[in-house]
């Protein structure tokens, strides 16, 4: 009895002598509440989305984008583009076309002498004073050349004194005129001085009709109304709406032939 009472305190103290283990709490059984933030509450919650169906399409409109219109006056492009106008023969020749029925038939052209149109202003808001220059010849490469630049064509002014405003007569009376005493120039910017029997029709307004900034201010220019014009090859449309033009060899061998 004496020697089993030894052993078992001898290995007692064996067991008491071996080095204590660290347990890291992560080992042992959870039993500390979990925090809140890391709680568990079930399945994820998500906001219920109406998915565009076949029997519930979602359909989103967008109204038509229109241009702005231009700032400040501006030239009637909604009459200038329906005039069929070569810009070398008498203004008396001119028509304009009415606009389109409502099942998209075009209407016959009217001369513009007889045409409501002609006494319309051609500028809004009206104004009683413009200035108007041809782009064409204004922005040529040979005025880039030194002196040279003195021989452009001043603006063409056109001025009521009485206060009432520039009508559409007017303006392809005097634009005819001031046209008609630059020809030669006209001609040259196309390569085709000389070939004085070449057309040319009204080819449409710069920057929508708005005024534009031009060269010269030591000369006053100022802002102008800036239009275009083009040759028009043989039985062309008349008109600014055709796109009929071609380069100046193709106009030279039209007008030989």
């Amino acid at each position: 009895m004496r020697c089993a009472c030894l052993d078992l305190l001898s290995i007692v103290g064996s067991i008491s002598s071996l080095p204590k283990m660290s347990i890291h709490k992560h080992y042992l059984p959870s039993r500390i509440p979990i925090p809140k933030t890391h709680r568990h509450y079930g399945t994820k919650q998500t906001p219920k989305v109406n998915k565009p169906t076949m029997s519930n399409p979602t359909i989103t409109l967008t109204k038509p984008q229109t241009p702005p219109p231009p700032k400040g006056p501006h030239l009637r492009q909604d009459i200038l583009t329906r005039l069929q106008w070569l810009i070398f023969s008498p203004p008396t020749d001119i028509h304009i076309l009415s606009p389109a029925s409502p099942d998209g038939t075009q209407l016959p052209s009217t001369p513009l002498s007889t045409h409501p149109t002609s006494t319309t202003p051609i500028t809004t808001p009206p104004l009683s004073r413009i200035r108007l220059l041809c782009d064409n010849v204004q922005t040529w490469d040979y005025w880039t050349f030194g002196d040279d630049l003195a021989m452009r064509p001043a603006p063409l002014v056109i001025e009521n004194d009485d206060g009432s405003p520039v009508t559409v007569a007017q303006f392809v009376q005097e634009c005819h005129t001031y046209l008609c005493s630059i020809r030669d120039i006209v001609n040259e910017v196309f390569g085709l001085l000389g070939e004085s029997a070449v057309a040319f029709v009204f080819d449409g307004v710069v920057d929508d009709g708005a005024e534009v900034e031009v060269d010269g201010k030591e000369k006053g220019e100022g802002k102008c109304f800036a239009f275009r014009v083009r040759p028009q090859v043989e039985g062309g449309d008349p008109s600014g709406l055709g796109g009929d033009s071609q380069d100046s060899a193709n106009l030279k061998e039209t007008t030989k032939g």
